[in-house]
Formats: structure tokens, sequence, C-alpha cells
């Protein structure tokens, strides 16, 4: 009974990995790259140094948590 709780949550957290370590920033470095080509500004940042946040900051950044989170809901031995 509880393999199949922890098999659900740990489903659950493939689901989540899979949107945010993949399509959300392949939909963001997508987005940005367009509007770049309208306006080189998006809130007073420019879209380039966005764009490297995104891939040096927020992916590392989601990355970790996420082990953080599998670490917290796998038992340990």
């Amino acid at each position: 009974m509880w393999l199949k709780k922890m098999i659900g949550s740990l489903g659950i957290v493939a689901e989540i990995y899979t949107i945010l370590m993949i399509v959300f920033p392949l939909l963001s470095i997508i987005m940005l790259s367009i509007m770049a080509i309208m306006t080189p500004k998006l809130a007073g940042f420019d879209l380039i140094t966005l764009m490297q946040l995104l891939t040096y900051g927020f992916v590392p950044f989601f990355g970790l948590m996420m082990l953080v989170m599998i670490d917290s809901m796998v038992p340990k031995r």
C-alpha cells in the first residue's frame, strides 16, 4: 500500500519536473527571443539578460529544488 502511494507521489513529481525543467524554459526562451525582435527591453531589463538569468539562475535553482523534494519523499534505509 505504501509503495503505491510513493509511486503515485513520484509520478506527480516527474510531471512537475517535466513542466519546470523542460517546458517552461523552452517556452520562455522562444517567447523572449521573439519579443527581442520587437523591442530590446522588457520592464527595464535587457531581454538577453533575462534569458541568461533564466538559463543560469532559474533552471539550476529549480533543479536543486526538485532534488530536495525528491530526496525528502523517498524513505531512508
